[in-house]
């Protein structure tokens, strides 16, 4: 699922870059779908055991990369 999200987030800063003012929040989205995939690597053996913060991050990241991916392509 952690792929999948920066996948997509690497999707939405493609379709934003040079097009939009956009494209500097796509890469921090990336960067931080990248960090929470992380995290979530070192959980591996324990997955319940991952910090709250993590899931929001990875969900949060997820979310934008959803929406500036429809915005990039959008334009």
């Amino acid at each position: 699922m952690g792929l999948l999200m920066i996948l997509i987030n690497i999707g939405a800063v493609l379709a934003n870059y040079g097009k939009t003012d956009q494209s500097g929040f796509a890469v921090v989205s990336l960067i931080a779908s990248i960090f929470s995939y992380g995290i979530f690597a070192n959980f591996k053996s324990d997955p319940q055991s991952a910090p709250n913060y993590a899931v929001f991050l990875s969900s949060g990241s997820g979310l934008v990369g959803i929406i500036l991916l429809i915005s990039g392509l959008a334009q």
